[in-house]
């Protein structure tokens, strides 16, 4: 089973704006950016 790309989100950087989390396990959707 293959799933399409929507698309790309870009999360690199320290996040130091975001109080040094990681981006990629932000919450979106019920999920995690990375799920």
């Amino acid at each position: 089973m293959t799933k399409e790309i929507a698309g790309v989100i870009l999360a690199g950087g320290q996040s130091r704006r975001m109080g040094g989390g990681d981006k990629g396990l932000l919450a979106l959707g019920g999920g995690s950016l990375l799920d």
